[in-house]
């Protein structure tokens, strides 16, 4: 019984605000995940071999101004787009920290931080570490489930 899955990235445009321009770049894509051993089904789950960063970089608009960068996820609907792992089964987490998230329709902020071109913050990174939920009774063979990844990018001024 071995799940065979396959995750693809989509991302939004580079937010803009009045006469500002931020980028956000992500790499880490396609998603991959060893073959899952039995260890893996008692453990209950099994992690990606991929790691997945995005940078933000501000590339416009005055140094002084200070705006709010927020960085978040999505599964674009139908969510999975192919296959026949459940919608809840993928679940991601910041690499610098602990707790686990489970990939949802409704975008999930990963990180937001204050920013201002050239100084505070910018460019910033971090990465992001997957994981598949298993199941011995619900993960029979069979074709690969696609999971359309979405990053948003959102900018905001205080």
């Amino acid at each position: 019984m071995r799940p065979r899955i396959a995750v693809l990235a989509l991302l939004l445009a580079p937010a803009a605000l009045s006469a500002q321009r931020v980028n956000l770049n992500v790499t880490g894509f396609p998603i991959a995940f060893p073959t899952p051993t039995g260890a893996d089904f008692a453990a209950g789950y099994i992690e990606s071999s991929t790691v997945t960063t995005f940078t933000v970089d501000a590339q416009t608009g005055p140094p002084s101004l200070l705006r709010t960068v927020t960085v978040s996820v999505r599964c674009r609907t139908p969510c999975p787009a192919t296959g026949s792992k459940a919608a809840g089964t993928l679940q991601w987490r910041r690499a610098d920290q602990a707790t686990w998230h489970t990939l949802t329709t409704a975008n999930s902020p990963i990180e937001s931080r204050p920013m201002q071109r050239n100084t505070l913050n910018d460019p910033w990174s971090n990465s992001i570490v997957w994981r598949f939920l298993l199941d011995w009774q619900t993960d029979a063979p069979g074709p690969a489930s696609r999971f359309d990844i979405v990053f948003t990018l959102t900018v905001t001024s205080p």
